[in-house]
């Protein structure tokens, strides 16, 4: 059987994500997605859960601030023997350049104060996943896994190979010690999933081919399927270079033709709150 978690990723980022996922939620194909606690607009998105109850919203735990001229930090220290920040005091940009910075004990903690702090918020936090895949690293995988399963909370997590995973030059150690703390996620009963989708956001044309070719080679299992969508404005465009992808998401994830094609697709839909649920019942 074939299963998507279509899910919307950097929600809290800026106001264009916080006003697309409102539209993509209201037209009703898909209410998951994920905040970046450390960003500005966390706050605006955390009250618009609060009035959402329906919406199905993790924490993307971030551990990076990729854009040139609109940065931000980590929310647990300022120490710089963290790792967690770069020279101008802000998360590094890349995820390359932050698992080989950050102590990994250090980026457990900041991963925490984000789950602590979306849940201060009054957020009902329905699972955990990964800003730029930044916590799949070896080095920060064994922290992430911990934390699903101490908060009781789905991550999205695959068994490690090359074909799925973010990172595959793996050494023999490090791939033992993933594949322990995928074991460690089966025992507690969280959901391990087959694969992954997305569209890249270099690529900005004919999006909605692109999402019904992505939908058409999906697998058996379990997949999450993420997309960006934002609302046009002058602050996307000035922050984000990719922003026109961005604007083409929001435009599939609220098309009609786009929904039919998910009926004929027979691929079936669920999202976090439901995995989360299932897996606290049992």
């Amino acid at each position: 059987m074939r299963q998507v978690v279509f899910h919307a990723d950097d929600l809290g980022m800026c106001h264009a994500a916080n006003t697309a996922f409102a539209e993509v939620a209201k037209f009703g194909l898909t209410r998951c997605g994920s905040v970046m606690v450390p960003c500005p607009w966390f706050a605006e998105f955390a009250q618009m859960s609060q009035d959402h109850a329906e919406w199905d919203i993790g924490v993307h735990l971030t551990l990076t601030s990729e854009w040139k001229n609109y940065r931000w930090g980590p929310i647990s220290t300022r120490n710089k023997a963290s790792g967690l920040l770069d020279a101008d005091g802000y998360l590094w940009r890349s995820t390359l350049e932050a698992v080989q910075h950050i102590d990994p004990v250090a980026g457990k903690e900041e991963m925490r104060a984000q789950i602590e702090t979306a849940l201060a918020a009054g957020m009902d936090v329905t699972h955990l996943d990964s800003h730029m895949g930044s916590a799949f690293s070896p080095r920060l995988f064994a922290g992430y896994v911990d934390l699903a399963c101490e908060y009781r909370l789905p991550a999205f997590i695959t068994h490690i190979t090359g074909s799925v995973w973010p990172y595959s030059n793996f050494t023999s150690s490090e791939r033992s010690g993933m594949e322990d703390s995928v074991e460690k996620a089966i025992r507690a009963g969280l959901p391990i999933f087959s694969g992954m989708g997305f569209e890249p956001l270099t690529e900005p044309e004919n999006r909605e081919t692109q999402y019904e070719k992505g939908l058409a080679a999906v697998g058996d299992g379990l997949t999450h399927f993420l997309y960006h969508p934002s609302t046009a404005s002058a602050e996307l465009s000035a922050l984000a270079p990719d922003h026109a992808a961005r604007e083409s998401d929001l435009a599939v994830f609220t098309s009609p033709t786009f929904r039919d094609t998910i009926i004929r697709s027979g691929v079936g839909l669920t999202g976090y709150r439901d995995l989360r649920n299932k897996m606290r019942a049992a």
